[in-house]
């Protein structure tokens, strides 16, 4: 995973961002398309203001703990700067610094890299692999707090890890799976037998998934904090 050396601050809180290109696929095959996608996920339990988002100083929308943008927004005319803002104050959170590229489809999951800073993991999106096979693909994006490295296993006697040994921080790549219903579950990487969180969802032929744990792995932790699985579907409007 590529790295931004990289660290602003809000108020006392360091802000750390951090890129992962985990596909490279561009939105469509076509080499001239002239469009930028942003989804922004709100998964910083620390950090639960409601937090706005701006590419090149052109609202995006606003995000609350646990929820993210509806599908993604496009933007036209070049690239541009992504930037979070505090929704109440318009306080800067902090700015991205690379450009984000025309012609990509990116994913923006604000986290909490330690318990008092905020930060942001950015990923490129949409797996085009699953789309000529009518399976389904998915990657898992771990921002399960004091969860540690996870993997991601449906339940069944036996069963292998669809994806394995993701570090907290981390996005795998994509991977191909059997297009049906499964309940996933997610357990620390160490302890394979322990289940932290698990969920029923349903993938569709054709399409590309983010699997995302978020939340703290804390037994003190409120109800709105505690670990959870969310199904994303990383699907243009």
């Amino acid at each position: 995973m590529k790295t931004f050396a990289n660290v602003l601050r809000y108020a006392p809180l360091a802000c750390t961002i951090f890129l992962s290109a985990c596909s490279k696929d561009d939105i469509t095959s076509s080499a001239s398309i002239d469009l930028i996608a942003v989804k922004v996920l709100h998964a910083a339990p620390f950090n639960k203001a409601k937090v706005e988002a701006q590419l090149s100083g052109q609202k995006l929308g606003d995000v609350e703990y646990g929820t993210n943008t509806p599908d993604y927004t496009l933007k036209v005319s070049g690239n541009g700067t992504l930037t979070l803002k505090d929704a109440a104050t318009q306080a800067d959170l902090f700015t991205v610094p690379q450009p984000i590229q025309l012609g990509q489809a990116y994913s923006l999951f604000i986290y909490n890299p330690t318990a008092s800073s905020i930060g942001a993991l950015v990923t490129t999106d949409l797996d085009a692999s699953a789309q000529a096979t009518g399976r389904a693909s998915i990657r898992l994006v771990n921002l399960g707090f004091d969860a540690g490295a996870v993997t991601l296993t449906p339940q069944a006697a036996g069963a292998t890890p669809l994806i394995a040994n993701i570090g907290y921080g981390g996005a795998s790549p994509f991977v191909l799976v059997d297009a049906k219903e499964y309940v996933l579950s997610v357990q620390q990487a160490a302890s394979p037998e322990a289940v932290l969180v698990s969920k029923t969802v349903t993938l569709a032929p054709g399409s590309s998934y983010t699997v995302l744990l978020r939340g703290r792995n804390s037994a003190t932790a409120p109800v709105d904090e505690q670990l959870a699985l969310d199904l994303i579907n990383n699907k243009l409007r």
